[in-house]
């Protein structure tokens, strides 16, 4: 895949592509013709990445992730660390929106019987 492809499947400026290339996010793409040509493992690598952004990891913190997984299997136990403290954090804000969803019900409640 091309990298306007790419870009407008995850809605990504095609600078934040090569950036995260860059900076070691996604592994080297290959270039054909000098254009970058992606391929399904850096679609998966893009995916990770943009889903840890959502848990609220730094790109920093993603990054060191990356060299973890990178360095092999003896870096197993510190990979399952991270992501079940992002699971974690994940389901604790999860807890907070449904909190807060049903503060705003008693409030429509309350506002309907006025």
């Amino acid at each position: 895949m091309k990298i306007k492809e790419i870009s407008e499947l995850f809605s990504l400026p095609s600078p934040t592509l090569r950036y995260y290339e860059q900076i070691g996010l996604i592994e080297p793409v290959p270039k054909i013709n000098n254009r970058r040509d992606y391929n399904e493992n850096h679609v998966d690598q893009i995916q990770f990445v943009l889903c840890m952004k959502q848990t609220g990891l730094s790109l920093e913190e993603i990054q060191a992730y990356t060299h973890l997984y990178l360095a092999g299997p003896e870096t197993k136990d510190q990979r399952l660390t991270i992501l079940k403290q992002q699971k974690a954090a994940t389901l604790k804000k999860i807890q907070d929106l449904q909190d807060i969803i049903t503060y705003i019900d008693q409030k429509i409640e309350f506002v309907e019987e006025e």
